[in-house]
């Protein structure tokens, strides 16, 4: 453990134990919590990714502390709660990113463990074609490859340059990921590059998509989970901020919304924003595509008076160990946020960069 990590360690240690996080909590009581996950690891996925996904051992530690601490309910009670004018104390929201394979193989039977529901914010496309993410494939088999070096020539580039592992393996990545999206313009060309690669870097890209690693739920696990009383709600068709896609947030949001209730048979008005960009520019066309609750990846509490396209949400991951996530359920850091910015007690700052880009990878 590093010095500086030492320190973090031991000052929450002492500030759990003198009952600051319990004090914490108190104060917020009548805030709403939400948390969000993007994944739990079917093999190994969290010591790779771990700013995204969480180890199944993890993710019964936190639904533990959760329900000793909280009542789980769904985002429907949330926003019934919310238009009432009052929460009740102590409650959270569960919820999932993107609607990946793993929610429902890994997650799921530990939720069902607890008797805990959750929403799961689908993105349609990726059901609809079941085509694994490239961008997190080819991430992945840089960083799974054994090999020591690399040669970039071999993967198409002209600077001859070698990499080795594991120090730069980062850097390659970025080089491929520049190749994958400026050099080929369909999915089929982009996947044989993917395959190339892998085979140059010695991984077995097979077993990946044979166990459906980067892969969406299907139409029918997604169905299978809604009448089991999981919420499966929107994350747009393309997955697309807002930010950076302002003129398909309508089409983007109402497509995703329509294939969704075509599929299940249940009204769908629930929505994440995807990469947790956001701003207000957005809430109109979301409304006008029927949406009527939104979720960040902005911290805190939330409160009649937060506004349901601004939902706050703690992301959490492999990242955070125990005693940070019960910190950030605190919500210590948020009220030191709010005594030098009270403006920002019901809601929060816009966002307009993504945590993809600030994403911790091992």
């Amino acid at each position: 453990m590093e010095v500086k990590q030492f320190f973090k360690f031991s000052i929450l240690l002492l500030a759990r134990s003198i009952g600051l996080f319990r004090i914490g909590r108190f104060l917020t009581r009548r805030g709403l919590m939400i948390v969000a996950w993007h994944g739990v690891s079917i093999h190994d996925e969290h010591e790779r990714f771990c700013s995204l996904f969480i180890s199944p051992e993890s993710f019964r530690k936190r639904l533990c502390f959760l329900a000793k601490q909280y009542k789980v309910i769904d985002l429907d009670e949330a926003v019934r709660q919310h238009q009432s004018g009052r929460f009740h104390a102590n409650q959270v929201v569960i919820t999932f990113d993107d609607g990946f394979h793993n929610f429902s193989k890994v997650a799921v039977p530990i939720l069902n463990e607890f008797g805990f529901t959750a929403t799961n914010y689908i993105v349609t496309n990726q059901m609809n074609t079941q085509r694994p993410s490239l961008s997190l494939l080819l991430r992945d088999i840089v960083l799974r490859s054994p090999k020591r070096e690399v040669q970039l020539a071999l993967a198409q580039t002209d600077d001859g340059k070698q990499f080795s592992f594991p120090e730069d393996r980062k850097k390659l990545t970025n080089v491929l990921m520049k190749i994958l999206n400026e050099t080929f313009s369909d999915y089929d060309s982009k996947f044989e590059f993917v395959k190339t690669i892998a085979a140059h870097l010695e991984v077995d890209i097979e077993s990946l998509i044979r166990n459906r690693i980067w892969h969406s739920m299907d139409r029918a696990e997604v169905t299978k989970l809604s009448e089991d009383g999981f919420l499966m709600q929107a994350h747009t068709h393309n997955h697309r901020n807002v930010v950076e896609y302002a003129d398909t947030v309508q089409f983007e949001a109402e497509t995703c919304r329509k294939e969704l209730e075509k599929e299940l048979g249940k009204k769908v008005v629930h929505f994440c924003y995807p990469t947790g960009r956001w701003n207000r520019q957005a809430w109109e066309p979301l409304q006008r595509a029927g949406i009527q609750s939104a979720t960040t990846t902005m911290q805190g509490p939330n409160f009649p008076k937060t506004p349901l396209l601004a939902l706050r949400r703690i992301l959490n991951g492999e990242d955070r160990n125990q005693l940070e996530f019960e910190f950030e359920m605190s919500n210590i850091k948020w009220l030191a946020h709010i005594i030098l910015h009270p403006k920002n007690l019901f809601v929060p700052n816009e966002k307009t960069k993504g945590y993809a880009s600030e994403a911790k990878i091992f």
